[in-house]
């Protein structure tokens, strides 16, 4: 699929993206002869978790596990920084996932998480520890009478790699020593030094930093550098 990158709350995402109820589940409402409730014809949908719950993600530095709460407020569920090596229901928002009403369920993720074990450098997490989130369906009569069953959702939560890109080209330049012994002044208009290595005196020795060696450009990525 492809993924958007919206500003949610203000805030930049670094992707979202979305799977619809019908392509996430197979399922079955049946309402009898009360028929279905006037209200979302029948069904309700609810993401389910235990506030302060290890989500089985890192930080990718290893630093500090992502721990779920749900907002009591949207009863979207946060993916959260804990702090210290225990969990914080104000911790950074790494990720949320959210149910629409009618079943959709979308995740947008703010912060990189670690990837593990490191087979390459665009790989996909794996899942959410198994049953720290459980998407919910209810159906329910017009009568009142309803009926509740729920899936295992973290097992399709992942989360792709933001690599590191780099590289390098040699600029036009060389490195000189004059084997004539003494400091001397080079051709390509450097000076050597003449020193002592290892208890050896030297004929010469010159250097170039790596500035004037190289053109060069890297990149970390979401990750951030080791």
């Amino acid at each position: 699929g492809t993924e958007t990158a919206p500003v949610v709350g203000g805030v930049q995402s670094l992707g979202q993206s979305s799977v619809t109820y019908a392509n996430l589940v197979t399922y079955s409402f049946g309402f009898g002869t009360d028929g279905a409730a006037a209200a979302g014809g029948g069904r309700t949908f609810d993401l389910v978790v235990t506030d302060g719950t290890a989500s089985g993600y890192w930080t990718p530095d290893h630093s500090q596990q992502i721990y779920l709460y749900e907002n009591g407020t949207t009863g979207v569920i946060e993916g959260r920084v804990g702090t210290g090596g225990v969990a914080s229901p104000t911790g950074a928002v790494a990720f949320t996932v959210a149910v629409n009403s009618t079943g959709d369920v979308t995740l947008t993720q703010f912060l990189a998480v670690e990837h593990t074990p490191n087979s390459t450098n665009d790989q996909t997490s794996l899942s959410l520890s198994a049953n720290v989130l459980s998407l919910e369906a209810t159906a329910t009569d017009k009568d009142g009478d309803s009926v509740t069953d729920s899936v295992d959702l973290g097992s399709i939560i992942r989360f792709e790699d933001d690599g590191p890109i780099g590289g390098i080209a040699l600029k036009t330049v060389t490195l000189v020593t004059d084997e004539t012994a003494g400091v001397n002044t080079l051709s390509n208009g450097g000076t050597e030094t003449a020193p002592v290595v290892g208890g050896v005196q030297s004929l010469g020795q010159s250097s170039v930093t790596y500035a004037n060696l190289v053109t060069y450009s890297f990149g970390f990525g979401t990750d951030g550098a080791a």
